[in-house]
């Protein structure tokens, strides 16, 4: 890679980084985790998604960017994770959970994040649909 697309690439990640900062509420992001923050943002070897507790997206990095299809820019703050996922299958987990917990549980972020929120260990697989339509397991 050249020097000028070296410092093309630079650019891309500078303002993508400032395009997710200016829609990161700053109750998100600590002063000594902003290196973090721009070490995870910029790896594009791992996938990371993250949520608040109402399960809007917060951050999405490079990886996931890569991964999915989508920008950060347009997932962060309007998307829940769900919105990734087969709508039939977070339909049926959601049904599963309300039966095995005798307890309604919401398609969406909720029927993700049910156990987890309760300190109940999760593992499940879902269908996980890119931007482009694509589908693979995860």
């Amino acid at each position: 890679m050249s020097k000028t697309q070296e410092e093309s690439v630079d650019a891309v990640d500078e303002a993508r980084l400032r395009d997710v900062a200016a829609k990161t509420p700053p109750q998100y992001v600590s002063l000594e985790g902003k290196a973090l923050q721009s070490a995870i943002l910029n790896s594009a070897n791992f996938s990371i998604i993250a949520t608040d507790t109402k399960g809007m997206i917060r951050l999405f990095n490079v990886g996931a960017e890569r991964l999915l299809g989508y920008v950060a820019s347009h997932v962060i703050g309007e998307m829940e994770p769900s919105g990734f996922h087969d709508a039939q299958e977070v339909i049926a987990r959601a049904a599963k959970l309300s039966a095995e917990f005798a307890n309604t549980v919401t398609p969406g972020f909720g029927a993700l994040a049910y156990k987890a929120s309760r300190g109940i260990e999760d593992k499940f697989e879902l269908t996980i649909i890119r931007k482009d339509g694509s589908r693979f397991p995860g």
